[in-house]
């Protein structure tokens, strides 16, 4: 009897096995179908919004709640795009097909900025706030979509409980990381204040000239831009300033008396590469930082005639301190950290102001002559507040 008990028992566990063996079969099989039909998903997804969609399967089941839309930090393209006067939010790139987003109107290029009073600042805050709520919560959204404000209470629901699918976009690798659409240019006006600009004048009154003004000299300038994301822009830009002036003068030799024509220029360049950093606080305010590195160059030319040459007598008149001249030059290396303010008016124009300050290091102590060395020369420095305001045009 106790052997048949036993050989009963045995029968009914090996059976037990066998059923639980062909159920997890059928389990795995499932679940190997439900992982290909994501890949599928995943693929599809990939084609239609130009990201990477990450799948994976979970069987334990997930209480976070879901919306179905590939949320996107905004950039300054977007905010100009979609006429947004706000400088927060997530953009929505894409509304998963029969999610909750989809059911409850919510459309690609709406703007999410705020979820029951708490501020949406960028994508990551977006995540954050969606941990605190559990399926069937609601909470109510300010979005703006189509150029209006509105307010939508969102009911949540809960994620799929045989299988999570993590939507995670990412950037493509052929793609640019450059903002193309966001490129400008603007002239510059600019007033530079030079720090020392008594050397100069010295020698320029010296020489019988008026002096260079020393509140400060009017420069012309160019430069561009090129949104590189986040609100930073690469560029460069070019200024300069040229002066001249002519004097009749007397030049008194042991022999002769003789009048002459008395030119004098001074030119003041600099130029390099920039970085800036728009901060977008409204629509008709974005202040920046950033800094300009280059190179820059002063330069003082002279010369007198007392006339033409004469072909016969070529010597003697060349030996004449009459004729002559003489071109003298400084060149530096620059860094100007600066501050500006952009002011929107169209959509590609606006109004860029600028206050910087240029520092300037010469590696060489004084000034060097072109044909002729130069003694006891100063070693004049360029430092010296900049202000600047011209148009931006922006494609």
């Amino acid at each position: 009897m106790k052997k048949f008990l036993i050989i009963t028992v045995l029968m009914i566990f090996s059976l037990t096995i066998c059923v639980a063996e062909e159920i997890v079969d059928k389990v795995e099989l499932k679940m190997d179908k439900l992982e290909e039909s994501m890949e599928k998903l995943a693929e599809k997804l990939t084609e239609e919004y130009g990201g990477k969609v990450v799948v994976s399967v979970n069987s334990s089941g997930s209480q976070k709640v879901q919306l179905g839309v590939f949320p996107k930090d905004l950039t300054l393209a977007d905010v100009r795009e979609l006429d947004y006067d706000q400088n927060y939010g997530v953009l929505i790139s894409g509304v998963v097909p029969g999610s909750s987003a989809s059911k409850q109107k919510l459309y690609a290029k709406d703007i999410i900025y705020e979820i029951d009073g708490r501020k949406v600042t960028d994508d990551k805050a977006f995540s954050e706030i969606l941990q605190s709520y559990n399926p069937g919560d609601v909470a109510r959204f300010k979005i703006f979509s189509a150029g209006k404000h509105i307010i939508k209470d969102f009911t949540f629901h809960a994620k799929d409980q045989d299988a999570t699918i993590e939507l995670a976009t990412e950037q493509k690798a052929k793609k640019k990381s450059v903002d193309w659409n966001s490129f400008g240019i603007n002239w510059i006006p600019r007033y530079y204040q030079l720090d020392d600009i008594a050397d100069i004048n010295g020698l320029v009154t010296n020489m019988g000239f008026e002096e260079i003004d020393d509140d400060g000299i009017f420069m012309n300038g160019f430069g561009f831009r090129i949104h590189a994301g986040g609100g930073f822009y690469l560029g460069g830009e070019w200024s300069w300033y040229k002066t001249d002036d002519k004097i009749n003068h007397t030049v008194t030799s042991a022999t002769a008396t003789t009048n002459v024509t008395r030119k004098m220029k001074y030119s003041n360049n600099f130029g390099g590469l920039t970085l800036d950093k728009r901060i977008y606080m409204t629509k008709y305010f974005q202040p920046g930082i950033g800094f300009l590195i280059g190179a820059g160059t002063q330069k003082l030319e002279f010369a007198q005639s007392n006339g033409d040459y004469n072909w016969n007598d070529f010597g003697t008149d060349f030996d004449n301190s009459a004729n002559n001249a003489m071109t003298m030059n400084k060149k530096y290396v620059i860094f100007q950290p600066r501050v500006d303010l952009y002011i929107p008016i169209l959509s590609w124009l606006g109004i860029r102001g600028e206050v910087g300050y240029m520092i300037g290091y010469s590696p060489e102590s004084g000034w060097k002559g072109s044909d002729y060395g130069i003694t006891n020369e100063p070693n004049t420095k360029c430092n010296g507040l900049t202000f600047s305001a011209g148009p931006w045009i922006e494609f």
